[in-house]
């Protein structure tokens, strides 16, 4: 399996569209060649988007979560790249490779559930009609959506040395709580930028938030649809929209990206939301939570 900064690598490629179809695929087509051989499928025949699935959607049973990360990028830039400026710090083209590197790592590890799709969206950096094809796929196929998680790159949380940020926080109340104790609980930094500052919900951390409205993403979007979802974002340092590129440093970037594993019962609404970095101690960490968390609610 490819290592993390060598996916990084190879999505650091343009991929353009007009807002109605994808005009160069040169992204996709390195995601969908890194996923020859696993067990993932594109889902999805027409559309701003790229749905991926481990198995026909129909035949899914239960709630599903998405994992939404765009791969447009913005029209000021005109080339991609990535380097490592030193041992801690990397410098690249990264909104937004850098989070599809990090889900394209999790989806070759074998180890996401079935009811977990990832979408590969265009358009986000001007109007979101990726997104809005994905709304239309699930209502479409009537899916029954858990929630959805949107992957993306901020600039807050860099000046607190933060790993990530939990934004846009457009979700059902139960599963904020189940994010928020995961994200306590790992022992990495993190801030929490509302979606409503003026809502704050009262199980977040005070000294964490950063009290400014979070930036508009595809959580805005999922959220006008009557979605629940949230966007959780690697902090960079730079101008996003440029050819320079923008600063991640490459320990957040190891943290940051957690693989999302959901079970579902017939009874439950959430059995264990586990976010699995990709750091030894965090992995173990998630194994021996859901171990806890079978315990405790007699959940097989």
């Amino acid at each position: 399996m490819e290592n993390l900064i060598t996916i990084l690598q190879k999505l650091s490629v343009l991929n353009r569209d007009n807002g109605h179809v994808f005009t160069d695929t040169s992204r996709l087509d390195t995601i969908e060649e890194l996923m020859q051989g696993s067990k993932y499928k594109i889902a999805n025949t027409d559309g701003l988007f790229r749905m991926y699935s481990q198995v026909p959607v129909d035949q899914i049973t239960g709630p599903v979560l998405i994992v939404s990360s765009h791969v447009d990028c913005e029209y000021h830039i005109t080339k991609c790249f990535t380097k490592h400026v030193d041992e801690n710090t990397l410098l690249g083209t990264f909104d937004n490779s850098i989070t599809n590197a990090a889900i394209v790592y999790l989806m070759l590890s074998g180890n996401l559930p079935e009811n977990v799709l990832v979408a590969f969206t265009g358009d986000e950096e001007e109007n979101s009609r990726g997104a809005l094809g994905v709304s239309r796929f699930i209502k479409d196929h009537k899916l029954d959506i858990l929630n959805i998680f949107v992957l993306d790159v901020t600039e807050e949380g860099w000046k607190t040395g933060a790993d990530f940020t939990v934004e846009n926080d457009f979700w059902d109340d139960n599963c904020g709580k189940q994010i928020v104790q995961l994200a306590r609980n790992s022992g990495y930094k993190w801030n929490y930028v509302p979606g409503e500052p003026d809502e704050i919900p009262d199980y977040i951390p005070k000294d964490l938030i950063i009290h400014i409205e979070a930036y508009a993403d595809e959580s805005w979007d999922y959220d006008e649809e009557d979605l629940p979802c949230f966007s959780l974002c690697l902090p960079t340092k730079g101008e996003m929209h440029c050819d320079d590129g923008i600063l991640a440093r490459a320990e957040s970037f190891a943290r940051y990206y957690p693989m999302v594993r959901v079970k579902i019962t017939g009874e439950s609404l959430i059995y264990l939301i586990r976010a699995i970095a990709i750091n030894d101690d965090f992995y173990k960490y998630a194994f021996d939570l859901e171990a806890k968390f079978s315990e405790v609610y007699g959940l097989k």
